[in-house]
């Protein structure tokens, strides 16, 4: 496998929705679960954060060996692109010390005029593979959204 094959894989390891449910269960023996209509990646393979309550995805994907970032912003169920009017995502990772990416707009064919369903940008820490977790956020329709992934050990070979 190549060494971007085994990033793209630890990446679609790495993010869940990360958001939990604001409502405690009825049945306290029951663990509390996210409930899901979509998969742990999006269609074009990348790792997916939930935005507010399901009302948006933002699915995650890196180029390893050119340090890119591309968030496609996604419909509810993480199936469709989703333009938004946003001229900017930002994508933060954790560590030490913590990395912050500003990923511009560059629309889709499709998107309308002043809207944008994809965002890129580039950092160097993008290039390793390693354990990392941090958080996509950006504005749409006016309501600013976080996104969180958690840690999850890549794959390395």
């Amino acid at each position: 496998m190549t060494r971007f094959s085994l990033f793209a894989l630890g990446l679609a390891l790495l993010v869940g929705c990360g958001t939990t449910p604001t409502t405690p269960p009825t049945d306290t023996a029951k663990p509390t679960e996210h409930a899901h209509a979509h998969g742990e990646s999006g269609p074009a393979g990348g790792v997916l954060a939930s935005w507010g309550n399901d009302e948006y995805h933002a699915e995650l994907v890196v180029d390893q060996p050119t340090g890119e970032a591309t968030v496609y912003l996604l419909d509810g169920t993480a199936k469709k692109v989703t333009p938004i009017d946003a001229k900017t995502v930002t994508l933060s990772l954790k560590g030490t010390p913590p990395v912050v990416v500003t990923l511009e707009a560059k629309p889709q064919d499709g998107d309308p005029p002043g809207q944008s369903s994809r965002f890129v940008g580039r950092h160097d820490a993008l290039k390793t593979v390693k354990e990392f977790s941090g958080s996509i956020s950006g504005k749409a329709g006016g309501k600013h959204y976080t996104g969180d992934f958690a840690p999850k050990a890549a794959s390395k070979k």
